[in-house]
């Protein structure tokens, strides 16, 4: 059995869900909420806001080797892209440049891009693709390693169940819904 844990984060509220289980079980172990307190006077806001993260990971009892935060939906350039090959070596390769040309506010050198396969055609492949600044994605680093975390991965948080299921205990469930 492996656990994961996701780790929503906003400007008010921390979320967390925990699960175990392998491809065959798998099940939520735990849900936690709590406000996001503001900081005290004098305290600069991001130590503060840092120190709430760890101490809400601390009291909650998230697993830290798996624990997954998210990044707002609202800081990323999502966009469909359609290109005309299939590999998976391929489609990284090229949906960084390919997302250029369909979201003009993005600059390649300066964004992370991820994409989730969503349809298979006979000389198409079709994609919902993904680009958020570097410098939302090193804040989050930033802010995990303030609160003595290092996640393995960020995520989204419009996709993040869907990876959950994809890339977790349930990856055999998940494939049925894509």
């Amino acid at each position: 059995m492996s656990k994961s844990c996701g780790l929503e984060i906003t400007p008010t509220t921390f979320r967390a869900v925990v699960v175990d289980g392998s491809p065959k079980s798998w099940r939520v172990v735990s849900f936690a909420e709590a406000d996001v307190p503001a900081p005290a006077e004098g305290q600069d806001p991001k130590v503060a806001f840092a120190e709430a993260v760890a101490k809400f990971v601390a009291e909650k009892k998230l697993p830290r080797g798996t624990l997954v935060p998210s990044l707002t939906a609202g800081t990323a350039v999502i966009r469909e892209v359609a290109l005309p090959f299939g590999s998976d070596d391929q489609l990284r390769k090229t949906v960084k440049f390919e997302l250029e040309s369909h979201a003009h506010n993005v600059e390649v050198d300066e964004v992370v891009v991820d994409f989730v396969r969503v349809d298979q055609k006979e000389k198409q492949t079709f994609l919902l693709a993904f680009a958020v600044q570097k410098k939302e994605i090193r804040a989050r680093l930033d802010q995990m390693a303030l609160a003595k975390t290092d996640p393995p991965s960020i995520d989204l948080d419009a996709s993040a169940v869907l990876n959950a299921l994809l890339a977790g205990p349930a990856a055999g469930v998940a494939t049925a819904f894509v």
